[in-house]
């Protein structure tokens, strides 16, 4: 009986259950660090971003737009905005919270479709608790909303409706992190692009209309001089922050590991252009990195372990090491080799007119 007992301890878990205990680690160690993070923010951030967009919406109805401090969005943004600028300012921002959360929730249980109903549950606390995604939840920025535009994309076939979400955040909340993905769009979601472009420029001509020109004009005098960045009231985590020797060898390298990643495949490429937007960008905060939540079941269906530590570095990483972190995940979509990258395409669309092996059973992914 005591050998038997010694096997068995020694016998390797199923694949199955090492990927189940897996997410269930990394959801785990996303709620302790998410909820510490948030007390801990709580009372410097709370609800800052969308306190600021209820704000401009009333300034916009007032006729005065532009002089809300901090407030970088367009005044379509602004626009559609108003209908909560309505509402008590608890219940808008409790709906506004309520709606992010969903739709991470959503996208995971989506993304993960077809592996068992634990596993897409633990993985969909790991996102809701992911801490740039916390950050961005507790702030009420619009992070998610990019992640979920961006997934409409990256998740499904090329088509001119795909895009449309995209577009609707590129006449809102141009970051200039979404560059690269642009690059992307052009390269593997061209009909995509073509949607997204033309209901950018559509939307923005109807706002023009409805609110006229001069809110616009106040919004680019805005966005050339944003005085709580220039002021340094925030943290820039972009390689731009650097010294200016090490910044431009720092740029110049990450493009050219992102050059090489480009050249496995779609995946990857999506994955550095991600990356690129963040360590490029004339500023990052810590939230953007939520945007990594796109590529994530790529990385998990195709290279677990590498996604696993990406996720248990990510709590300590993305704040005190943000660069370094972004910088792990641009080398993984260089370095990891076509063959994990082609299972990616097994879990997710692969595009129009490509072929669609059947998926793999769960636990497949854990396999060597």
């Amino acid at each position: 009986m005591r050998w038997s007992t010694r096997a068995s301890a020694r016998a390797p878990l199923p694949a199955n259950q090492r990927q189940l205990q897996a997410v269930t680690g990394v959801a785990l160690l996303n709620v302790v660090t998410g909820v510490s993070a948030w007390i801990v923010a709580a009372p410097a951030a709370w609800a800052n971003d969308a306190q600021r967009n209820l704000a401009a919406a009333e300034a916009l109805l007032a006729g005065h737009f532009g002089t809300v401090e901090g407030y970088l969005y367009s005044p379509l943004a602004a626009l559609m905005t108003a209908p909560f600028a309505r509402m008590p300012e608890a219940v808008a921002i409790g709906t506004w919270l309520a709606f992010k959360t969903l739709l991470i929730v959503v996208g995971a249980l989506v993304a993960l479709r077809g592996r068992p109903a634990v596993e897409r549950t633990a993985a969909a606390i790991a996102a809701v608790a992911f801490l740039p995604i916390v950050y961005d939840l507790e702030l009420g920025n619009v992070t998610v909303l990019l992640v979920a535009a961006l997934a409409f994309v990256a998740w499904r076939d090329d088509g001119y409706l795909s895009g449309v979400p995209l577009g609707l955040l590129l006449a809102t909340a141009p970051k200039p992190q979404l560059i690269f993905v642009l690059a992307w769009l052009i390269l593997y979601r061209r009909r995509s692009l073509a949607g997204a472009l033309a209901t950018a420029a559509a939307s923005t001509g109807l706002a023009v209309l409805l609110v006229g020109p001069e809110p616009y004009r106040a919004w680019i005098e805005a966005l050339r001089a944003p005085p709580y960045l220039a002021g340094g009231q925030v943290i820039n985590m972009s390689l731009t922050a650097l010294p200016m020797p090490l910044a431009v060898l720092s740029v110049v390298a990450s493009l050219g590991v992102a050059l090489v990643a480009v050249r496995r495949g779609r995946w990857p490429a999506l994955t550095a252009a991600l990356a690129l937007g963040l360590l490029i960008s004339p500023y990052t905060l810590v939230y953007a990195a939520g945007i990594f939540l796109v590529a994530a079941p790529a990385l998990w269906m195709g290279a677990p372990r590498v996604l696993l530590a990406l996720a248990l570095a990510a709590p300590v990483g993305v704040v005190v090491a943000f660069p370094i972190w972004v910088g792990a995940v641009l080398a993984a979509a260089a370095v990891l080799p076509g063959a994990a990258w082609h299972a990616v395409g097994r879990g997710l669309p692969a595009g129009p007119g490509a072929a669609r092996p059947p998926t793999p059973p769960p636990g497949a992914a854990l396999n060597p």
